[in-house]
């Protein structure tokens, strides 16, 4: 054992939030220095809306420029590992703060020459016994090779590109782009080279800075650079921020303070959701019950951006807000997901967690700590429909396809009981994206409190029905009426944003809240994530958490602590269809639609359900594309595939570019009757929605 063991300081906030805490309270003046894969960044960016806005500039070593990638021909590994993350940060980054990337090839032609490895190692400060000591892997791995000149330094380059911009001979501004469904090449950095991109901005000497790292050797030294300008007082280093690629993010918490202790700077850190919030005052105040605390959570799904919809109003409760006294909602500073992901490590295995909206807080708390579903008793969430009729579409419920990646996260990697309300069809933590249906369950659940039948621990608000604002405010309003801790959540599905909804009015409650007496809100500072992660560790396996919405803040407090559903009872959640008949679409159930990624937060991705089984050449274009099985519109294409063999003699696809191709149409002979055809046809059509039932087929003479 080469270094010592040493007791290290790691800031106990997570890095997520130490992000967005410093971005606020430095707004415009911090350069974030990302190193390692842009997670960290993505999920802070989810949280809150405005970091870009905050932000200075990103400076980055990642992508390719001449297809010539350290994983494979076209990917590098800082971008290949979290494709996602990249997406959301250049998706949403430009236009608010400069994004300088240095690709690899940058890197593997400014190396460290063995001259200067020779120098470094034999100055004997501490400083270089360190560095010295990091590099003993690397320098046998390459020194032995035949011609190497050097080490390749990656993450270095990064720090000097802005700190030492005399060195850098030419810098060039691209437009760039990350490929996200290609099979070969998912993971690429795109560098649009027709079109020039912004400026690069010349880094200021007394420029704040935050290294977002995932620590490895190459990161490690440039942290030492970067200490060396903070003595020097050339910039000033707020926080080293830790995320996961090089190694486990223990490991690179660990990592930096090895480092920090080699630079003697130990003792550095390391460190339309308003509607929904006011309609939950309002709810809350309608039952006297406005001391449960009210957490803000996300603003949109996880991926994507929010989509307004008036079906409950514009205020989401029927447009009733209008009417009612006015209310200053009481909404906890700490945002839902972080209040989700505390609460169930508070109160491990007792929480159940109810979800009534779109499941963005749900899967956001999963991303911000992969133990949250572990703490949690159960979720029960409102979302699905099982027969395909849908809400919002044939087979689509709302909560579910407004955040589809959040419901998919909850639905991946949940390992506490989840219970789906679909549309047909103990100690408690309300979940809702409180529409006019969630303000009735929760005068439900509220009465059998007062009974002593359940314990409300908290409600946590997430977007779905309405902004979360608005949830806020309308629970606010039902706990009012009916004589209980609010928490705001996820403002969105943990990928993509939230999609405004209008059905139960603007403000959720059919816009009633307009002729009620105006409410304050009281909403709890803590995050409704963090609330569930929290109140799930204090109470393990007392909790039945019941969902009402999209699970937005169940998946994101597995994301933040994958102890949470191991710490929960049950979840019941309303959601899902079971009979493929959604209420958003054709199998789609709202809650579940709205955070898919959510619903699939902390199942393992060895769910046979995830899977598509067959022949390759039976497979349906979309499985090729994306290696995801969706359920009987597969297995209909793949009956089509064997009916054309059946009627024809041969597959109607020799290859996968046959199936890939649009354009390729299907060829009969000609004793092939038209009807027979037709049917052929509609099982192979490429869009997967068109292609019927294997109910409607089995009504067909063919099948009789």
């Amino acid at each position: 054992i080469l270094i010592s063991l040493y007791k290290f300081f790691i800031d106990i906030k997570h890095a997520v939030n130490a992000l967005i805490r410093l971005s606020r309270e430095h707004p415009k003046q911090i350069t974030l220095f990302a190193l390692g894969p842009l997670t960290n960044i993505a999920l802070a960016y989810h949280l809150d809306n405005k970091l870009f806005d905050n932000l200075e500039q990103i400076v980055f070593m990642g992508g390719t420029l001449d297809f010539n990638g350290n994983m494979d021909p076209v990917k590098e590994f800082n971008i290949a590992s979290d494709a996602e993350a990249c997406h959301i940060v250049l998706s949403n980054a430009k236009d608010k703060c400069p994004f300088t990337a240095v690709p690899i090839e940058c890197c593997e032609s400014n190396l460290m020459t063995w001259d200067i490895y020779d120098k470094i190692v034999t100055l004997g400060t501490k400083k270089s016994t360190f560095a010295k000591q990091v590099l003993a892997m690397e320098y046998s791995r390459v020194h032995p090779q035949p011609g190497a000149k050097g080490m390749i330094m990656f993450d270095m380059l990064a720090i000097i590109a802005l700190l030492y911009a005399d060195y850098i001979e030419s810098s060039t501004p691209y437009k760039t782009s990350i490929e996200l469904n290609g099979t070969l090449t998912r993971g690429e950095l795109v560098f649009d080279k027709r079109t020039p991109g912004p400026d690069v901005k010349p880094m200021d000497w007394t420029s704040l800075v935050i290294i977002d790292t995932d620590s490895g050797v190459d990161d490690a030294l440039a942290i030492m650079l970067a200490t060396y300008c903070h003595k020097q007082d050339f910039i000033d280093i707020l926080a080293i921020t830790c995320t996961h690629g090089n190694t486990g993010v223990d490991n690179v918490c660990t990592n930096v303070c090895y480092t920090l202790r080699a630079c003697d700077l130990e003792d550095h850190g390391n460190t339309a959701v308003d509607n929904v919030c006011k309609n939950v005052c309002y709810t809350l105040r309608a039952c006297d019950l406005e001391q449960i605390k009210v957490y803000r959570g996300s603003e949109g799904p996880i991926i994507g951006k929010y989509i307004y919809d008036d079906w409950d109003g514009k205020d989401g409760l029927g447009d009733s807000t209008k009417d009612m006294p006015p209310i200053v909602p009481h909404i906890e500073s700490e945002h839902a997901a972080n209040a989700l992901v505390r609460l169930a490590r508070e109160h491990p295995k007792q929480i159940t967690v109810i979800a009534l909206g779109p499941l963005s807080n749900i899967g956001t708390a999963y991303m911000l700590d992969n133990n949250f579903y572990d703490n949690l008793e159960q979720i029960v969430f409102m979302g699905g429909c099982v027969d395909y009729v849908g809400n919002v579409g044939p087979v689509q419920e709302f909560n579910i396809q407004r955040d589809a990646e959040a419901c998919s996260i909850m639905l991946s990697n949940a390992k506490c009981p989840l219970i789906s309300v679909p549309w047909e069809c103990g100690q408690i933590i309300i979940d809702t994206d409180s529409g006019v249906d969630d303000a009735l369950a929760i005068m439900l659940a509220t009465y059998c409190h007062k009974q002593d039948f359940i314990d409300i621990l908290a409600i946590t608000c997430t977007h779905g029905n309405t902004a979360v604002d608005n949830v806020c405010k309308n629970v606010c309003y039902t706990l009012r009426a009916c004589d209980l801790e609010v928490y705001r959540g996820c403002e969105g599905p943990i990928i993509g944003k939230y999609i405004p909804n209008d059905y139960h009015g603007e403000d959720g409650l059919g816009d009633s809240t307009k002729d009620m007496p105006p409410i304050v809100p009281h909403i709890e500072s803590e995050h409704a994530v963090n609330a569930l992660v929290r109140l799930s560790r204090e109470y393990a396996n007392q909790i039945t958490i019941v969902t009402l919405g999209p699970l937005s803040n169940i998946g994101t407090a597995y994301l933040l602590d994958n102890n949470f559903y191991n710490n929960l009872k049950q979840i019941v959640f309303m959601g899902g269809c079971v009979d493929y008949v959604g209420n958003i679409g054709p199998v789609q159930e709202f809650n579940i639609q709205r955070d898919a990624e959510a619903c699939t937060a902390g199942h393992p991705h060895e769910n046979i359900s995830a899977h598509f089984r067959g022949t390759t050449l039976y497979c349906p274009p979309e499985y090729i594309k994306y290696r995801l099985y969706y359920g009987q519109s597969q297995t209909v294409w793949s009956l089509g595939i064997f009916l054309y063999e059946l009627f024809c003699g041969d597959i109607p696809f020799l290859t996968v570019n046959d199936i890939l191709n649009e354009s390729n149409a299907l060829r009969f002979p000609d004793h092939v009757s038209k009807e027979y055809r037709n049917i052929i046809e509609k099982c192979l059509h490429r869009k997967q929605l068109r292609r019927p039932s294997i109910r409607d087929l089995l009504s067909h003479q063919l099948f009789e």
